[in-house]
Protein backbone atom coordinates (compact mmCIF):
# COMPACT_ATOMS: atom_id res chain seq x y z
CA UNK A 1 0.00 0.00 0.00
CA UNK A 2 1.32 3.59 -0.31
CA UNK A 3 1.20 4.14 3.06
CA UNK A 4 3.37 1.38 3.80
CA UNK A 5 5.86 2.31 1.03
CA UNK A 6 6.13 5.82 2.37
CA UNK A 7 6.86 4.59 5.61
CA UNK A 8 9.26 2.15 4.69
CA UNK A 9 11.14 4.78 1.65
CA UNK A 10 10.87 8.06 3.84
CA UNK A 11 11.33 7.46 7.46
CA UNK A 12 11.85 3.96 8.25
CA UNK A 13 15.06 3.93 6.74
CA UNK A 14 16.74 6.63 8.26
CA UNK A 15 19.52 5.95 10.96
CA UNK A 16 17.71 6.74 14.91
CA UNK A 17 19.61 6.28 18.07
CA UNK A 18 21.33 8.18 20.11
CA UNK A 19 25.07 9.79 20.03
CA UNK A 20 26.98 12.57 22.56
CA UNK A 21 27.28 15.79 22.24
CA UNK A 22 30.45 17.46 21.46
CA UNK A 23 31.21 17.49 25.05
CA UNK A 24 30.50 13.72 25.67
CA UNK A 25 28.62 14.60 28.78
CA UNK A 26 25.56 14.72 27.26
CA UNK A 27 23.69 12.12 24.91
CA UNK A 28 20.96 13.16 22.45
CA UNK A 29 17.87 10.61 21.11
CA UNK A 30 16.95 10.79 18.31
CA UNK A 31 13.86 9.09 16.20
CA UNK A 32 12.16 9.51 12.76
CA UNK A 33 8.14 9.79 12.78
CA UNK A 34 5.97 10.30 9.68
CA UNK A 35 5.30 13.85 10.43
CA UNK A 36 2.61 15.92 8.26
CA UNK A 37 2.89 13.70 5.51
CA UNK A 38 1.99 10.73 6.65
CA UNK A 39 -1.15 12.50 8.18
CA UNK A 40 -1.66 13.48 5.13
CA UNK A 41 -2.03 10.31 3.49
CA UNK A 42 -4.02 8.75 5.96
CA UNK A 43 -6.79 11.78 5.89
CA UNK A 44 -6.18 11.21 1.81
CA UNK A 45 -7.58 7.39 2.76
CA UNK A 46 -10.27 7.66 4.79
CA UNK A 47 -12.00 11.02 2.62
CA UNK A 48 -11.68 8.29 -0.30
CA UNK A 49 -13.48 5.63 1.75
CA UNK A 50 -16.18 8.48 2.55
CA UNK A 51 -16.32 9.00 -1.37
CA UNK A 52 -16.73 5.20 -1.89
CA UNK A 53 -19.41 5.32 0.83
CA UNK A 54 -21.46 8.17 -1.07
CA UNK A 55 -20.83 6.23 -4.66
CA UNK A 56 -22.65 3.42 -3.38
CA UNK A 57 -25.30 5.55 -1.93
CA UNK A 58 -26.34 7.64 -4.72
CA UNK A 59 -29.08 5.26 -6.48
CA UNK A 60 -28.51 4.74 -10.62
CA UNK A 61 -31.59 5.95 -12.40
CA UNK A 62 -33.51 2.76 -13.64
CA UNK A 63 -33.39 3.73 -17.48
CA UNK A 64 -29.27 3.33 -16.90
CA UNK A 65 -30.12 -0.27 -16.45
CA UNK A 66 -33.30 -0.94 -18.42
CA UNK A 67 -33.02 -1.27 -22.17
CA UNK A 68 -36.84 -0.74 -22.96
CA UNK A 69 -37.03 2.34 -20.78
CA UNK A 70 -34.36 3.70 -22.69
CA UNK A 71 -35.69 3.21 -26.13
CA UNK A 72 -39.06 4.47 -24.69
CA UNK A 73 -36.93 7.28 -23.72
CA UNK A 74 -35.22 7.76 -27.26
CA UNK A 75 -38.98 8.01 -28.88
CA UNK A 76 -40.04 10.83 -27.33
CA UNK A 77 -40.60 14.01 -29.32
CA UNK A 78 -38.73 17.01 -29.53
CA UNK A 79 -39.89 19.81 -27.09
CA UNK A 80 -41.98 22.28 -28.83
CA UNK A 81 -41.19 25.76 -29.67
CA UNK A 82 -43.67 28.04 -28.44
CA UNK A 83 -44.92 30.51 -30.30
CA UNK A 84 -44.24 33.20 -28.38
CA UNK A 85 -40.58 32.37 -29.43
CA UNK A 86 -40.99 32.01 -32.74
CA UNK A 87 -42.12 36.10 -32.72
CA UNK A 88 -39.13 36.66 -31.17
CA UNK A 89 -36.77 35.21 -33.51
CA UNK A 90 -38.91 36.30 -35.86
CA UNK A 91 -37.84 39.58 -35.15
CA UNK A 92 -33.62 39.32 -34.83
CA UNK A 93 -33.68 36.29 -38.19
CA UNK A 94 -37.06 37.24 -40.88
CA UNK A 95 -35.93 34.17 -42.66
CA UNK A 96 -36.93 31.46 -39.88
CA UNK A 97 -40.05 30.39 -41.59
CA UNK A 98 -37.76 28.52 -44.13
CA UNK A 99 -35.81 26.87 -41.43
CA UNK A 100 -38.88 25.69 -39.52
CA UNK A 101 -40.73 24.42 -42.40
CA UNK A 102 -38.56 21.58 -42.30
CA UNK A 103 -38.95 20.93 -38.85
Amino acid sequence: SLIRSYKQICYASFNAGSFPDESGDLMYTYEWGGGPGLLRLWIATLLKLVDVFCHVMVPVPSIARDKRQQAEYEKLPAVPISLSSIVRIRRVWPGIDKVLEYL
